[in-house]
């Protein structure tokens, strides 16, 4: 909560930081989330340079972008060696549930897997919960945006989401 947010989709943020970005990342050296960042690729090449001012110091930017394909080339371009990437997905039906992970799952953590490890048990969704995510995916706003406050409600709103998913198909798929 103390780390300083700049979302380049709002104009002023955007001026700011793209009309002199090594003056802005001299002001803000760390602790700084920089968010839609592919929107100014001049941020890179400044960015490099202060990473490598104190190349010790770790963590101390996070850089954002809803447009993997323009920031991962940005990025490659200029700070390779210096960035860790972490692609998020759609939302998981545990996350969307509000559950912790099967312990399905924690079996492959151990380094002595064996077939003797596999968990039995009873799976901690529903078919019908599962099927709910199979068939409309993970995306928060159509989903997340049809719960029923307090509540998980697995009727959602069709129109709602046949509306978001065709905005969506038509403006980035």
């Amino acid at each position: 909560p103390d780390w300083k947010y700049v979302d380049l989709e709002k104009p002023l943020d955007f001026e700011r930081v793209e009309q002199d970005p090594s003056f802005f990342f001299e002001r803000y050296n760390q602790d700084l989330i920089i968010d839609e960042a592919q929107l100014c690729p001049d941020l890179f090449k400044a960015l490099r340079g202060i990473i490598d001012s104190n190349r010790t110091k770790k963590g101390r930017f996070i850089i954002t972008g809803s447009s993997s394909p323009e920031l991962l080339t940005n990025i490659s371009e200029s700070l390779a060696g210096r960035v860790a990437i972490i692609l998020l997905g759609a939302l998981k039906a545990n996350e969307y549930y509000k559950l912790p992970l099967s312990s399905f799952y924690t079996m492959f953590e151990s380094p002595d897997f064996s077939k003797e490890r596999i968990v039995d048990g009873i799976p901690p969704l529903s078919n019908e919960q599962m099927q709910h995510i199979w068939f409309y995916g993970g995306y928060p706003e159509p989903v997340i945006g049809n719960k029923s406050k307090g509540n998980i409600d697995i009727n959602i709103n069709q129109d709602f989401y046949q509306r978001w998913m065709d905005f969506y198909f038509e403006t980035y798929i």
